[in-house]
């Protein structure tokens, strides 16, 4: 509350008999201390903006490099796996050399350049982690998209001699686990 002495501003201006000048002056200064604060505000969104674009664009491609490197690995999992049934199939002695130099011709070409993809398709798809965890992007203890945890994974299945239906479930449930990940931190 004001005192019965005090006056508003404006009328305080008028009181003290502000030439037009005095008035613009005053106005102009307050648009100028308005604009700095708005300014100050819109510089804030912008950079604000900017961040999101960047996690976005971290998100989007840690995405495709996860399912580029989940596919490359299925591609070689299934190769070994289809060599063991050829392999456990060939009855004759025939059958067995003609699987055999297959195997150490053709086949053996085959999945060093599919292991070498994969390979190739983990280191980048380890890269893109670590960029968004630079980024400060909550993934941390979240098995399905570190590729550490990915990487044996993946290998458990060649070593513990899974069969390609039970692999392509597992791989199945973590990439809907992992496609639910990246969704919820796209949209925080």
């Amino acid at each position: 509350m004001r005192s019965s002495g005090q006056l508003p501003a404006v009328a305080y201006l008028i009181v003290r008999k502000m030439t037009i000048k005095d008035f613009t002056d005053y106005a102009a200064n307050f648009a100028t201390i308005f604009a700095l604060i708005f300014a100050g505000y819109q510089f804030l969104q912008w950079k604000k903006q900017q961040m999101y674009s960047i996690k976005i664009s971290t998100l989007l491609d840690m995405e495709d490099k996860f399912e580029i490197y989940v596919m490359s690995s299925l591609k070689v999992f299934a190769g070994l796996n289809q060599a063991k049934i050829d392999i456990q199939k060939a009855k004759s002695q025939e059958e067995k050399s003609k699987i055999d130099n297959f195997l150490k011709s053709e086949f053996y070409a085959k999945i060093l350049l599919a292991t070498n993809e994969s390979n190739q398709a983990g280191q980048e798809y380890s890269l893109s982690y670590f960029r968004a965890k630079r980024l400060n992007l909550d993934i941390d203890g979240i098995n399905e998209i570190n590729p550490n945890w990915l990487q044996k994974t993946l290998d458990s299945f060649i070593s513990n001699e899974i069969d390609e239906q039970a692999a392509a479930k597992q791989i199945s449930e973590i990439k809907n686990i992992a496609f639910d990940i990246f969704k919820k931190l796209r949209d925080k």
